[in-house]
């Protein structure tokens, strides 16, 4: 370890200042190294920051008016930690989470334990479970843009203690260097929430470079408190598409068969469950991914939908017409689906592709539609 190593341990915040404090305080416990935490405030109240920053005067505080998102907010934090900071290396923390004492040492030596490594994750376990596992790697389906935790709802007994490659590294804990994110890049915000992290994974694997989780490196999450399960259901719609549109655009046809396929399903399931303003929360979430209306998009108005489903006559006829078709005629309705799908691909954000060989093998399908 060398003398000059700072971490900059970056986590956001709303308004969820008991989660934050208690996150806080197990990094008051982290071992040897020289840290400076950056907690990004999104959108937070004066209330919430004078709460935090009143029990941890040390921390630095960034205060974002907005919500900005996850990959924006976090984009901000790792900006003043290694350029304002002079941080060498990053670690991702989300807020509803606690660690252990030597989680950076166990970081730390997975990142150094071979060349190529650009990010290492934890192992992480449910909060109210503390035994029960929910993360050590992930792996993503780059077809059908799926992403599965290995050892989820695994009881721990030992069977996962060695450094592994993975596919992504969550970004509840995610480890880094500030010279692995230079060459890297930021998180893209087009995904505002979900998917930024996997999608910087994709990016570093696409140069060569490997992503591993070191079993050792533990922390106990309390799982999406905050998330709005309506949001969750607009934002998968619209990123899922995104993630393999700019990574994997070769598999990109298949996509839309799956794609077109789980909205049915998932049409089909909620009208059963007479549950509209999810439909509506996911015909949204395919309007603007069709749209490319990515960064924040209609998250407020997403946010703002009656649970009891109250929306604008119109509307309420759409929802309906389309839980019908996916009831009655799905085959008909994945058509639909895929065509509106195609049709939106010219209004796509190119800029966020990352290599070359993909924005060539993007033309071609664009070409060949």
């Amino acid at each position: 370890m060398s003398d000059e190593t700072k971490i900059g341990v970056v986590i956001l915040t709303m308004e969820d200042s008991d989660d934050t404090i208690e996150c806080l305080a197990s990094l008051a416990r982290l071992k040897r190294y020289d840290v400076e935490i950056v907690l990004v405030a999104n959108g937070s109240s004066d209330r919430c920051v004078m709460r935090i920053h009143g029990r941890f005067p040390t921390i630095n505080v960034i205060r974002k008016d907005e919500n900005v998102g996850f990959a924006e907010g976090c984009n901000a934090g790792i900006r003043a930690a290694i350029e304002g900071l002079g941080c060498t290396h990053i670690f991702l923390l989300n807020n509803d989470t606690v660690v252990q004492p030597d989680i950076l040492d166990e970081m730390m030596y997975a990142l150094n334990s071979a060349p190529g490594i650009a990010a290492v994750g934890a192992k992480i376990y449910f909060y109210d479970r503390p035994n029960t596992i929910d993360h050590v790697g992930g792996v993503m389906d780059s077809a059908a843009a799926i992403g599965t935790h290995a050892g989820i709802f695994e009881e721990d007994v030992g069977q996962y203690e060695t450094v592994r490659e993975c596919d992504y590294a969550t970004g509840a804990a995610f480890f880094t260097s500030a010279e692995m994110m230079e060459k890297v890049g930021p998180f893209d915000p087009a995904y505002f929430n979900y998917f930024e992290d996997t999608d910087w994974c994709a990016r570093a694997r696409a140069m060569g470079l490997r992503i591993v989780v070191n079993p050792k490196a533990k922390a106990w999450h309390k799982i999406s408190r905050t998330v709005n399960p309506l949001w969750t259901l607009y934002i998968d719609a619209r990123n899922r598409g995104l993630y393999v549109w700019k990574n994997y655009p070769q598999n990109f046809d298949r996509f839309v068969d799956f794609y077109a396929a789980d909205l049915c399903r998932l049409i089909t399931k909620f009208e059963r469950d007479k549950a509209y303003s999810r439909i509506l929360a996911l015909l949204m979430g395919f309007e603007d991914f069709c749209k490319g209306n990515f960064g924040k998009g209609r998250i407020d108005e997403v946010r703002g939908i009656n649970p009891r489903f109250k929306p604008p006559l119109r509307t309420r006829a759409r929802v309906r017409l389309v839980s019908m078709m996916a009831k009655r005629t799905p085959a008909l309705l994945q058509k639909r689906i895929k065509a509106q799908v195609c049709k939106g691909r010219e209004r796509w954000p190119a800029e966020n592709a990352p290599p070359e060989k993909a924005n060539a093998i993007r033309r071609k399908v664009t070409a060949n539609t």
